[in-house]
């Protein structure tokens, strides 16, 4: 069915801390000057709390129960780093085991490459596609600890106590820093409680930004850990006013030992993806909330009451689906607040438009509404949620565009991916944040609005998705907004030149290796990265990794089937999919993709058994897919079944009226002479897409 013409077309003991307030033993007076970074605000406590808990992980062994917490600081692709202290380590022997806040745990590994010496420091890496938040740092630039935190100063901590499930949040303030480090590091005094477990964990300001990590409670029971580095140690005076306080190790260290991950990497791109990338920041906004967040374009603007300007934020409908204040944070850092109830939706589209006052003169997207060509490169770019609270990151991610009439009845996972307005099927790598982020075309037009991604069980496997320029502006009318308030090209733009498209491929194949240790999910999820931009052996090699660590996943065979099939593998591909079924029975997806593969080596009878069995799977879960009954009929036209043929077609439009099953009903009617009945379909097809050439050629017989 793959290479068939268009219209029958078918065919991823710890040592802690705690205290009251010291203001002695800062020998030198270097705390002058309190820390604000320009545009950086101060959070609400419940928003420190949130934060600090999604950057907090548990940190064990896979023979022991014990150990301690640790801070992830930095995502690359889909690789995290996180900082503990070594005393969680001890002497166990790796593999090190993540427990992040959603309960999946990891197989972690030592940088060996970053040696902290004599202080209690080590970092760790582990591989997951899931979106976790990461630190963010003070300007440390200037190694100076007055520069990001001062005497008296509330900070904030936590850490998964040994003997309890969930994190442990305290606050407290800064009761003393040293004019030099103890041993292993040790310079912060805190009064907050900090539990044994604890140890790793991080220690924020009140900008949410990390100073230092947890490591030693108070009251030491063995030893004199108040010994500074150079042997010396501090008056009896001193130290019985440091025997109350929690301990921890300045972030600084980490500064001056492996500066390079202070902060989250950032994209280096050339040529267009560059000119993409300026063009994205200078309209895109980001959208806060208490938990998460997502991004949002600016696509109209109108001048009023003077020097005022009033603009129309659009994003997606879930982004702001919660009744809380949303923050609109423009390319100029400032941030106005969206009052619950203020914006507007679209009933059939998961769309929505925010608008904002203000008497700064920003720049307003140009929207693109002519048909989108299938293969055509484009740009989604957004913030990942992993970065959304004080330093975020913006991402610039580049793929394939698919045809929707094409990705509707065949690309996708399955049909009910493409509703609520989502028409827009793209190879394009997303994550969490990024919804309601724009779409571009190769000149920087927004083509439509990112929303989703296809996935399978919580696992990704399919396309991101998004609902295109067309649809919004069909919709422009229902949020008020004047035509000549929008800017709008519908000239398509020129296929690029060899070297824009090289310098677009160079960051669209950037995927981050897995490691040993990685797991089922881990390697289904990458390998759906490689399959998506065409690497199709290597996404089998991922898929195989995945079988070998469970040979009873149904998600890696229904995975490797899709990318066997992509090679024309076709007997490989029937394998695959029997094995996600037998599995997974009322996977129908598996059902139905079993059916293409079947269809492919013109193994009709068994191609119908397989729709058939998918169509009844899909209507247990109250799913009717018309894509299946429009399956079902080219089936039955290749066994000489016209009637029945007839019928599937007839039953697919009632479904949802679509060009395939219309062309292909009204082809039947042709033959027989039917031409009253044939002209209709033809018509429809039409009114469905006025650009089909093959609807026009069809009604010109008739």
């Amino acid at each position: 069915m793959k290479n068939r013409p268009l219209f029958i077309l078918a065919c991823l003991s710890s040592l802690l801390l705690i205290s009251p307030m010291l203001s002695g033993c800062d020998q030198v007076n270097t705390f002058v000057q309190q820390f604000q970074p320009a545009g950086l605000p101060e959070l609400k406590e419940y928003q420190l709390k949130e934060f600090a808990e999604s950057i907090t992980v548990r940190v064990t062994t896979t023979k022991s129960k014990s150990g301690g917490s640790g801070t992830l600081i930095r995502k690359d692709g889909s690789r995290y780093t996180l900082l503990t202290n070594a005393h969680v380590l001890g002497n166990k022997e790796a593999p090190y085991r993540i427990e992040t806040l959603d309960k999946k745990t990891y197989s972690a590994s030592v940088v060996e490459s970053v040696k902290f010496s004599d202080n209690d420091l080590v970092l760790l890496e582990f591989v997951s596609d899931s979106n976790y938040a990461t630190a963010n740092f003070p300007n440390l630039t200037k190694i100076n600890a007055s520069k990001y935190f001062n005497i008296g100063e509330k900070v904030y901590a936590t850490g998964f106590c040994f003997d309890e499930k969930k994190v442990n949040f305290t606050t407290g303030t800064v009761g003393i820093f040293l004019p030099k480090n103890l041993q292993n590091g040790y310079r912060i005094g805190y009064t907050n409680a900090i539990k044994k477990g604890m140890s790793g964990g991080p220690i924020l300001n009140h900008f949410g930004e990390l100073i230092g990590l947890n490591g030693r409670h108070s009251y030491p029971l063995f030893g004199d850990p108040f010994v500074f580095q150079d042997g010396t140690r501090p008056s009896e005076t001193e130290r019985e006013k440091m025997l109350p306080l929690s301990w921890g190790v300045p972030v600084e260290i980490l500064a001056q030992t492996a500066s390079q991950f202070l902060n989250p990497p950032s994209q280096t791109l050339t040529g267009l993806p560059s000119e993409i990338a300026t063009k994205a920041k200078q309209i895109a906004v980001r959208i806060e909330r208490k938990v998460g967040g997502g991004s949002g374009v600016i696509i109209a603007s109108h001048k009023e009451n003077g020097n005022k300007y009033t603009y129309y934020v659009l994003t997606a409908a879930h982004v702001v689906e919660t009744e809380q204040d949303y923050t609109i944070i423009t390319p100029d850092n400032k941030r106005y607040t969206i009052k619950p109830g203020t914006e507007k939706k679209s009933a059939s589209s998961d769309i929505a438009l925010l608008s904002f006052t203000s008497d700064v003169n920003y720049s307003v997207a140009t929207l693109g509404n002519y048909e989108l060509k299938d293969n055509s490169y484009i740009f989604v770019f957004g913030w990942p949620i992993s970065n959304n609270y004080t330093k975020p990151i913006s991402l610039l991610t580049t793929g394939w565009f698919l045809s929707p009439t094409k990705a509707q009845i065949y690309d996708a996972k399955d049909v009910f991916s493409l509703q609520d307005g989502y028409e827009l099927a793209y190879s394009n790598m997303t994550q969490g944040g990024m919804s309601g982020g724009p779409v571009f075309d190769t000149q920087g037009r927004v083509i439509g609005i990112h929303g989703q991604i296809e996935t399978q069980d919580g696992v990704n496997i399919g396309y991101s998705l998004g609902i295109p320029s067309k649809k919004i502006l069909s919709l422009i009318d229902n949020f008020g907004i004047q035509k000549e308030w929008l800017r709008v090209e519908t000239s398509a733009p020129p296929f690029p030149e060899k070297e824009e498209v090289d310098n677009i491929l160079q960051i669209s194949l950037t995927i981050a290796k897995l490691s040993n240790q990685a797991k089922e999910e881990d390697w289904i999820n990458y390998g759906n990265q490689l399959w998506r931009f065409g690497k199709y052996s290597d996404a089998i090699d991922a898929f195989n990794k995945a079988l070998d660590l469970n040979p009873k996943s149904s998600l890696a065979w229904y995975a490797a089937g899709l990318a066997v099939y992509a090679q024309d593998n076709y007997v490989d591909a029937v394998r695959c999919f029997r094995n996600a079924v037998e599995i997974k029975p009322d996977f129908y997806a598996a059902w139905r993709k079993k059916g293409d593969a079947h269809d492919s080596l013109k193994q009709y009878e068994f191609a119908l058994n397989a729709y058939e069995r998918a169509i009844e799977e899909s209507e247990k879960q109250n799913q009717k897919d018309f894509a299946l009954y429009w399956r079902k009929g080219v089936t039955l036209k290749d066994l000489k079944r016209d009637p029945e043929a007839i019928i599937a077609y007839t039953k697919s439009i009632e479904i949802q009226p679509h060009l395939y099953p219309y062309i292909n009903r009204g082809n039947f009617y042709s033959d027989k002479g039917d031409n009253d009945n044939a002209l209709k379909d033809y018509n429809e097809a039409i009114k469905l897409d006025p650009k089909f050439a093959y609807a026009y050629n069809g009604r010109g017989n008739v």
